[in-house]
């Protein structure tokens, strides 16, 4: 039964939770199968999952780019903001990647719900999905981005800093003390349950030029990502 004034979990923020989670238990998991822990990475954290105890640590406190996990940041302020997840956003010109020039699946005029962007954005790392929702965020992406960093100093992210919403720019920088605290700080028991109804979504995307590839090409890679 829950208890008074606890709401219940959407399931994107069950993948949110999850991610994280998940990154923390399989860095847990590699440390205990390990006969050395000496590892190669310039910056590790281990913890404990259930009690936060730290099992290893290396250099917690560097501060390194954290590229594509920028989107769970991403996701975490889409969310908190409460809006309508069923309505449609189109992908602009504005949303393609001008820094690194990476490919997309999402062409401009693609119009997806913000619900399919979010699960885009998280489950195959899609990068024009994480520019739109950002971008069609009250006030725009300049806000969006604000709002990052607010919700990074409300987790006492203090190593934490964030210039855009996908993790293409190397100034989003953190450090492995604050990831963690990342992945542990929405820890709830709801987590715990099953991700989301399905491991695959199809995402019918609404623009004719689209329609040359299947909408299920979309989904297939993004649950592959997940699952693997």
């Amino acid at each position: 039964m829950k208890e008074k004034g606890e709401r219940s979990l959407h399931s994107l923020e069950k993948i949110v939770a999850g991610i994280a989670l998940a990154a923390v238990l399989g860095l847990s998991i590699g440390f205990a199968r390990a006969a050395d822990p000496h590892l190669r990475s310039a910056s590790v954290l281990v913890q404990d999952a259930a009690s936060g105890e730290t099992l290893y640590a290396k250099n917690p406190g560097a501060v390194v780019p954290i590229a594509s996990i920028t989107k769970l940041m991403t996701a975490i302020v889409v969310l908190d903001a409460n809006l309508d997840l069923q309505q449609r956003v189109v992908v602009s010109g504005d949303d393609y990647d001008q820094l690194k020039g990476t490919h997309s699946r999402l062409r401009a005029g693609t119009a997806l719900t913000r619900n399919e962007m979010l699960l885009l954005a998280l489950m195959s790392s899609e990068n024009r999905a994480a520019a739109a929702l950002a971008r069609t965020y009250p006030g725009g992406t300049e806000v969006f981005v604000e709002r990052m960093n607010a919700k990074a100093r409300e987790l006492g992210m203090q190593d934490t800093r964030f210039v855009d919403p996908t993790g293409l720019d190397s100034n989003n920088v953190s450090s492995a003390r604050d990831l963690a605290r990342l992945a542990v700080v929405n820890r709830r028991p709801a987590f715990h349950r099953k991700l989301t109804d399905s491991r695959h979504h199809s995402a019918d995307r609404q623009t004719p030029a689209a329609r040359s590839r299947s909408p299920a090409r979309i989904a297939g890679s993004a649950s592959r990502r997940t699952c693997d």
